[in-house]
């Protein structure tokens, strides 16, 4: 890791290596299939554990993701 730099953070904040883990539920979501071709929403909701001098907070994520699926290899 690298130590953190910016004009952003506070002058009481000492500068040192960040490290944050997080942790918590997600929700896949199908919200459409036309023909092998799904659509799914993921929502993601992580709270911080055992930050290290960061300014991290909690975070919500969405995304989509458009897939299309292939055949299966029979043998």
């Amino acid at each position: 890791m690298t130590h953190d730099r910016g004009s952003g953070i506070p002058p009481l904040l000492p500068i040192s290596n960040g490290r944050v883990f997080r942790v918590g539920p997600e929700l896949d979501m199908p919200v459409f299939a036309k023909g092998k071709n799904p659509g799914l929403v993921t929502f993601r909701y992580l709270w911080p554990t055992g930050p290290k001098e960061t300014l991290a907070g909690r975070m919500l994520t969405v995304s989509f993701t458009f897939a299309h699926l292939a055949k299966a290899i029979t043998k």
